[in-house]
């Protein structure tokens, strides 16, 4: 039905609104067709000639104008307002059309039109990539030395990396200086007749690495110093590195206001962290001037419950605190704390001045520190006295999926069944996802609104026994079950779905989802015969149980009753029923059983 509902849609704005499909006659006057080409809706154009090309386009179709390799676009001229259309890169122009209209194409090959060159020789041309900024064209090298043209007004700099990614390369100078990568890429300004070289190859040669500070206080601003990601310790008093070595700087950004960072003489900036390779003998220089620091003041009870972040979460900053008061330094520049609890914790209180800060979306407390503050924090053990099954369909099909409890840490969702053990203090419970077919969440069965119409939010409590069924990648059908139970029927039994839930009003008959396991469970000394469509089933377990792919027909039965009649001690932890079945003894439901040769009750 809904596909032929989108076919009548289709074929009444056919009818109704024609002037949809009309096409506009567009002329393009093009000097060199050898230099460009032309697509329409993204499939080139055939047989163009020089002068005038006549293109019916249809309305909102996309057409580009292109540059061959080896040439450029000078101008797209709009006729109708005698305008220059947008040229990208000298290579690509999009055409809006909307009525007739007549476009003027000018072309030249690249060589004609870069009016400089220089000089670049380089060890290993295979290692190297030489990018023109401006118009983003590569260039073509080769072992030795090349002559490569530019355009002195428009290709003004060059971009130098590694061909292969994670690569260095050795050394890059300029007019014979040599120049400084950042984060091993060169990016060099261009005029006529400089002369580059480029060596890819490393020389087997020991550079030192040296410090030096603007004063005592520039000294502290480096938090780590590391040779191919192993800590170098002193790194003040110096080291020896080999050349194709990397050094890896982490700065106290937060801590300093850098006014100067530099390496053999190149100023450069960071953000926290800075890497380069050895290539020569190297000194970096630092000046660096400490912000004010602000004080505050942390009490905790149990400091095992709390994570203690300076600045957010993300930073991985981590505060070790102990029980009771803890004296907290910040820097100025930065006076942020957030206190996250520990995942078998949960926070029962948390002040600062206090006034209870805001909680981030990740379960974590924000906190704006001043001089003095004084934060306390009270907390309490999770205790996860409650079990509930959570069900996915397919939890690889959301780019993003979260299920988190309103205290504590994500919990990672699987395909397929998961106990989980929570706590009442956990709820309410959130789900979150982006990018799948479809998402629906079931409670028992019952399905869940999002916290808005449309959206991928949900927020929802668990009670003990609760079954949660998520879909991802398509809406489940849901089936009819309906029970059956003879007059003479004297046991008892009970009904759960899930592997947990149990179903109290099953007498009513039942719709449950696809693929929903059920199990009818007889009582305490009772002994049950079961029927599924006609065919009667095999307890498992002491659980007769099928899995719902259709409506379902169950029907009870009186069993033959055997029961225990006399009890042999043993010591082996194995429990049966009164009527001596073996039980699963994990997951036994209220009643009498026998257990080591003893009666036990089960509340």
């Amino acid at each position: 039905m809904k596909k032929f509902y989108v076919f009548l849609c289709t074929a009444l704005l056919g009818i109704v609104f024609p002037a949809v499909l009309r096409a506009a006659t567009v002329n393009i006057v093009i000097d060199d067709p050898t230099r460009v080409f032309v697509e329409m809706n993204y499939t080139p154009v055939e047989g163009l000639v020089a002068g005038s090309n006549t293109i019916d386009v249809p309305e909102y179709t996309p057409v580009y104008i292109k540059a061959n390799d080896g040439s450029f676009l000078l101008s797209v001229v709009r006729e109708s307002t005698a305008s220059n259309e947008y040229i990208y890169s000298f290579t690509s122009c999009y055409l809006s059309i909307s009525t007739d209209e007549t476009f003027t194409v000018t072309s030249a090959l690249a060589d004609d039109v870069r009016d400089a060159s220089c000089t670049i020789t380089v060890d290993h041309a295979a290692d190297v990539v030489v990018q023109r900024t401006g118009t983003y064209t590569n260039v073509n090298l080769v072992d030795g030395e090349n002559t490569v043209k530019f355009m002195s007004d428009q290709e003004t700099m060059l971009y130098i990396y590694p061909a292969v990614y994670g690569n260095s390369l050795y050394k890059v100078t300029l007019n014979g200086e040599s120049q400084m990568a950042q984060n091993g890429q060169y990016y060099l300004g261009i005029k006529d007749g400089d002369k580059l070289e480029i060596l890819s190859e490393f020389p087997d040669i020991t550079c030192p690495v040296t410090f030096s500070y603007a004063n005592d206080e520039s000294k502290e601003f480096f938090s780590s110093v590391k040779l191919d990601g192993v800590e170098v310790e002193n790194f003040n008093d110096g080291f020896d590195a080999k050349a194709g070595q990397t050094v890896s700087l982490t700065g106290r950004i937060n801590d300093f206001k850098l006014n100067d960072f530099s390496i053999n003489g190149t100023h450069l900036s960071m953000w926290s962290d800075y890497s380069f390779t050895v290539t020569e003998k190297t000194e970096i220089y630092i000046d660096a001037t400490k912000y004010g620091v602000v004080k505050a003041y942390f009490t905790v009870d149990t400091p095992e419950a709390v994570t203690v972040y300076r600045g957010y979460v993300y930073n991985n900053d981590i505060v070790e605190v102990t029980a009771g008061e803890n004296v907290i330094e910040l820097s100025t520049n930065n006076a942020i704390l957030q206190v996250m609890p520990t995942n078998d914790y949960y926070i029962t209180s948390i002040t600062a001045n206090d006034v209870t800060p805001d909680k981030d979306y990740n379960g974590a407390y924000t906190i704006s520190v001043e001089e003095g503050m004084k934060i306390n924090v009270e907390t309490a053990a999770v205790v996860r006295d409650q079990t509930a099954m959570l069900y996915v369909d397919d939890a690889t099909l959301p780019y993003y999926l979260c299920f988190t409890p309103s205290r504590g840490q994500e919990i990672i969702l699987n395909s397929g069944n998961t106990e989980l053990q929570f706590s009442e203090a956990e709820n309410p419970f959130t789900l979150s996802y982006y990018g799948s077919p479809v998402g629906l969440v079931y409670v028992n069965g019952e399905k869940v609104s999002p916290a808005y119409e449309g959206g991928s939010y949900y927020t929802f409590s668990l009670k003990d026994k609760d079954a949660v069924r998520m879909y991802f990648a398509a809406e489940p059908a849901s089936y009819n079950v309906t029970f059956t139970v003879n007059d003479d029927f004297t046991g008892e039994f009970s009904v759960l779905t899930d592997n947990i839930h149990p179903e109290s009003a099953w007498a009513e008959g039942l719709k449950v989802l696809d693929g929903t396991r059920l199990a009818v469970v007889p009582g305490a000394g009772s002994s049950i015969k079961v029927f599924i469509n006609d065919t009667e089933v095999e307890a498992v377990n002491g659980e007769y149980a099928t899995e719902i792919t259709a409506d379902t027909q169950i029907r009870v039965e009186n069993g033959v009753p055997v029961g225990i009649n006399h009890i042999t001690e043993t010591q082996n932890n194995t429990v049966y029923s009164l009527d001596g079945r073996r039980m699963n003894n994990r997951n036994l439901h209220s009643g009498i059983y026998v257990k080591n040769g003893k009666k036990v009750i089960v509340d």
